[in-house]
């Protein structure tokens, strides 16, 4: 055994005990920490508890010194009272009254519990509901009364009830005590859900009041505590009965089983290269398609997110407008796939309409009591309200037009006309039909279902249309619906169109760890961490008692066992890789210790050889028993440290006057402060992570000196150096007719004259006419309505924020030929190089003038040639003129601000940043300087500027530091004409410039996949631009 393998050995036997060591007590720490953890968690939740508490006992002790809420003829008061008590506190459900002859007056906050929408059969716009219980001449009854935002009443309806409000406990306890009582959580009697009640005698009366709070919106607050992923908070009794917990449970298209979608590779291939898919949600078609509170719901709505679930694609909803808005941005080509239609041959037409996902069978409606209908055509002459633009009313025109049809805004509206005799019958789809007889507790009706129409085609089916640009996509949507199997129709059958039964959707009331009872019941077991298996995987459970006065409430934690310890076997491993690492390095020392001399001065050699590569850094000092090889290292370094000083003092000069530059073109203009500094910084960013990939193209990137990465830096820092050429007008140009200054004032004061001449003109009228007067004065008020429209419409055209089309720009050249007199000379006290640009005679006064003009002294000429040095290779569009400013050609900018003129006097900074960099003297570690800093506009298409070069004779360094400048842009906050962009919106729109072959698809997946983007915007962008990036859908592999 030799001297090297003993050496081995006893590395190894000294890592691998250091290692089983710290494993030892990673594993202990992991532990205890979680102990603490949890234990610091209780201790916090049982505060908040108890801080809430608080909170609700003043407010019931406010309430209670309130006499308003005594007096019953005062309602609208306790309405007030009550609604501003629920919107401070969304953790209570309602607020009431009671009284000892069994009155109770009550306010539901709906906002807080959907489920307490959906069991009070609220619609989607209601926010309150008043509940009373009192005695009638019918008897005792409920009565619930249903309210928006603002208070204003919807419907109403009541029914019998055997609720005593004197039996409750609630009143009872705080009837005899005087004090405030909170209850032990019970069975809501008009909810039927889990909560506790707080409630206290009002003083000098026998009426109490209280409050609800459901344990549902104490199990939200438990699901917003931080704790370790994976990890459930419960909050139980010592019988394991759970109070609350962080568990939610949510019911839609997430839960239902997505089904395999059988697609080819082809298919497969284009669902991945498309980008998110906008979809259709219309406001108010419930149970088909409609929002509440924002959120798509609805048949179709978890419809199609199955089939996005099933098609592995992204979609987002577009709602907020009417349906007859959605059909229109559907054609304009802003949705991709609308949806709840019924083709009719009005429709067909409108996109790619495939196969069907439900059939909805029509019914009609009629009055209690009514023969049975099996057909439209049993209607005879008997009146039949159908909704106004909807798809059938054609159909039954033109197969019955015996039968009168009164024609209504909507189908509530039917409903209601059928219910109060108004019309004979309402004809919908039988579904809508029982959803709001339901939700609006309409009485005394009939339905008469599977209506025949008498029609050969009768749209009764919901299609998905597809954009016509998308033939492939309808193809494969049509095999997503072929897909769903009978479970999930049944599901979604069952959760939106059975209004008889609900969905058992109820989660086991009990602890999931048997465990967990035997600490509430064993204290000397409480306060520490057990193990247990549940559902095959190792767990964690602790459990504690949260406070005193609390029903022996225990909050109990149950973490999976990996979930703990995943950080501290991580720093196990990191030691292991670490340990194996120095045992390498310790291997070669045996033969360090054979040869004292020699390897020192080959080390001398090398060192030698950095030097004469200027690779100073990495010089070093070789320390040797021989003296004389140890002076002489000694002295290498000092040399190269004086080598290093004086190049040092070189490049700080250098990279001042850089700077300098830089901060003069930032500080010439304040919307674009920074762009200079911000850009190399995350370019070499980027850059640094380009370096150290090994995968394609990025292998052959591997900058190893000081010197490149200056380089690199210094062609980053001068990338806009040309900008110090363009004027300050045109870079900050945020409206159209700017120039120096906002050109709209005049133009508004010619505006300005028209109504004076109008005001002018209808006196002299009213004078010369004074029968007239009526006449002229609506003449005149026609002229100003006029005039403020037109202005309107001019000053929205010079802001440049929205697209003007053909028509738009029509409009605008007929307002511009409008005329106006111009009483003083146009010439008088212009600057001479004005007068140098005027062209012709002066017109004399008075002079009528075009509204709106683009007059000759508007063009400004070149004055300089742009015949550029071919060795340069530029390759741009040249405009003809320097500038032209007139106010027609201008305002007619179909996007943005900027004219040709504007853009190639922006765009020619490239230009000036060539001819600079190419004219200076820089050394050899900088000569590609010039080049990278006048490369970043160009595209990988080529057809970028200022020389149109394709991407294959782009380098690296300059595809990345045009994203680097693309991505800085969008997202910068001192730009005058765009806001500045969330990160996930720009990352969004460098893919779609990606798509379009403009940047370099590696280098932006590189920034996406190393997490650039967020490195740089936490070090720049304001908190509010940094949301969430789903990188998946960007990356190609």
């Amino acid at each position: 055994m030799t001297v090297v393998t003993v050496f081995v050995f006893a590395t190894l036997f000294t890592a691998a005990v250091a290692i089983g060591l710290q494993y030892y007590f990673s594993h202990s720490m992991a532990r205890n920490a979680a102990a603490e953890l949890y234990k610091s968690t209780a201790e916090s939740v049982a505060s908040e508890l108890q801080a809430i508490g608080r909170v609700n006992t003043n407010v019931v002790n406010l309430l209670a010194g309130n006499q308003d809420l005594v007096n019953r003829e005062n309602e609208a008061a306790a309405l007030d009272i009550f609604t501003q008590v629920l919107e401070l506190n969304p953790m209570i459900y309602g607020a009431y009254v009671g009284h000892s002859d069994g009155y109770m007056y009550q306010v539901v906050n709906l906002q807080v519990s959907e489920l307490a929408r959906k069991e009070l059969f609220a619609t989607p716009t209601d926010h309150w509901v008043v509940i009373r219980v009192e005695n009638t001449p019918e008897g005792w009854m409920r009565s619930y009364e249903y309210l928006d935002t603002n208070g204003r009443r919807r419907t109403s309806r009541s029914e019998p009830t055997d609720y005593q409000v004197t039996s409750r406990p609630w009143y009872r306890s705080a009837y005899e005590s005087g004090k405030v009582e909170t209850s032990a959580p019970y069975l809501f009697a008009h909810l039927g859900v889990p909560g506790r009640s707080i409630s206290r005698r009002i003083a000098g009366s026998e009426a109490v009041v209280g409050l609800d709070m459901t344990m549902a919106t104490t199990s939200k607050f438990l699901a917003t505590r931080e704790m370790a992923g994976d990890s459930t908070i419960y909050l139980y009794d010592t019988e394991g009965t759970v109070v609350a917990s962080s568990v939610t449970h949510k019911y839609g298209a997430d839960e239902l089983r997505a089904p395999r979608v059988k697609l080819t590779g082809t298919e497969r291939a284009y669902l991945e290269q498309l980008p998110t898919l906008r979809v259709s949600n219309e406001t108010n078609w419930p149970p088909f398609d409609y929002t509440q509170e924002g959120q798509p719901r609805g048949y179709s709505i978890d419809t199609m997110n199955l089939i996005a679930r099933m098609l592995q694609i992204e979609i987002e909803y577009v709602n907020g407008m009417t349906w007859t808005q959605l059909v229109d941005t559907f054609k304009a080509g802003d949705i991709d796939l609308l949806h709840s239609v019924t083709l009719t041959e009005q429709n067909k037409d409108w996109g790619l309409p495939g196969e069907p996902y439900i059939r909805i069978p029509y019914a009609l409606l009629t009055r209690e009591g009514e023969p049975p209908l099996k057909r439209v055509a049993h209607l005879g002459k008997r009146t039949l309200a159908i909704p106004a633009g909807w798809s059938i009313l054609e159909v039954v025109r033109a197969n019955h037009p015996e039968i009168p049809i009164v024609e209504v805004a909507s189908t509530l509206e039917a409903v209601e006309k059928v219910a109060n005799g108004e019309v004979y019958a309402a004809l919908d789809n039988e579904v809508i039909l029982r959803y709001l007889t339901r939700h609006y507790f309409v009485r005394g009706i009939q339905y008469h279902e599977n209506i025949d129409l008498d029609a050969t085609k009768v749209p009764d089916k919901l299609h998905v249309v597809v954009a016509h640009d998308k033939p492939e996509l309808r193809v494969i949507i049509d095999k997503a619906i072929a897909a769903i199997d009978a479970e999930n129709l049944a599901r979604l059958e069952a959760t939106w169109l059975k209004f008889d039964s609900q969905l058992d959707e109820s989660t086991s009331e009990s602890v999931p760890a048997e465990l967990l009872v035997e600490i509430a019941n064993t204290p000397a077991m409480q306060d520490q961490l057990h193990s247990a298996q549940l559902a095959g995987r190792d767990h964690v459970v602790f459990s504690t008692p949260i406070a005193a006065g609390t029903n022996g409430m225990l909050l109990g934690i149950v973490t999976p066992l990996d979930t703990v310890m995943a950080p501290y076997l991580e720093k196990v491993r990191l030691s292991m890789a670490i340990t194996v690492g120095l045992l390498l390095l310790i291997l070669p020392l045996s033969w360090l210790f054979a040869n004292p001399i020699v390897k020192p001065v080959r080390q001398l050699a090398m060192e030698n050889d950095k030097v004469r590569r200027r690779e100073f850094d990495s010089v070093v000092r070789i320390p040797s028993r021989v003296k004389e090889l140890d002076e002489l290292s000694e002295s290498m370094v000092g040399m190269v440290g004086s080598i290093q000083e004086y190049e040092e003092a070189q490049r700080e000069l250098m990279d001042a006057f850089i700077r300098l530059i830089a901060e003069a073109i930032d500080e010439k203009s304040p919307y674009t402060g920074g762009h200079c500094e911000r850009v190399p910084e995350l370019a070499l960013m980027l850059a640094k992570r380009a370096a150290d990939s090994d995968a394609a193209p990025f292998d052959q990137f591997h900058p190893e000196s000081e010197d490149e990465w200056r380089e690199y830096r210094i062609a980053a820092w001068l990338h806009d150096c040309g900008k110090i050429t363009t004027p300050e007008h045109i870079v900050d140009k945020g409206s159209k007719l700017e120039t120096i200054y906002n050109r709209i004032h005049e133009v508004r004061m010619r505006f300005e004259v028209l109504w004076r001449d109008a005001e002018v003109d209808y006196w002299q009228q009213r004078h010369a006419n004074p029968e007239q007067e009526a006449a002229l004065a609506e003449q005149l008020a026609a002229t100003h309505h006029q005039l403020q429209d037109d202005f309107e419409f001019v000053a929205k055209c010079n802001v440049g924020g929205e697209f003007l089309g053909d028509e738009a720009q029509a409009r605008l050249k007929t307002i511009a030929q409008k005329s106006w007199t111009r009483n003083f000379d146009d010439r008088a006290g212009l600057s001479p190089v004005e007068e140098l640009n005027l062209k012709g005679k002066g017109v004399p006064t008075p002079a009528t003038e075009a509204l709106l003009a683009d007059k000759a002294e508007h063009i400004v000429e070149r004055t300089r040639s742009t015949d550029y040095d071919p060795k340069l290779g530029i390759n741009m569009d040249i405009p003809e003129h320097l500038y032209n400013q007139g106010e027609v050609y201008n305002l007619s900018i179909s996007r943005g601000t900027l004219t040709a003129e504007d853009r190639f006097k922006i765009n020619e900074h490239m230009i000036s940043t060539i001819r600079m960099l190419e004219s200076l003297p820089f050394p050899e570690e900088l000569s590609k300087v010039p080049r990278y800093a006048s490369t970043h506009h160009e595209t990988m298409r080529g057809s970028g500027y200022p020389r149109k070069l394709p991407g294959e004779e782009l380098s690296i360094p300059e595809r990345i530091l045009a994203v680097a400048d693309v991505f800085e842009a969008l997202t910068a906050s001192d730009r005058p004409y765009k806001k500045a962009k969330p990160v996930s919106v720009a990352v969004d729109i460098l893919h779609k410039m990606v798509e379009d072959n403009h940047i370099d698809r590696d280098c932006f997946e590189l920034f996406i996949r190393e997490g650039v983007y967020m490195e740089y915007a936490e070090a720049y962008l304001a908190p509010e631009q940094i949301d969430k990036v789903e990188i998946g859908k960007y990356l190609s592999h």
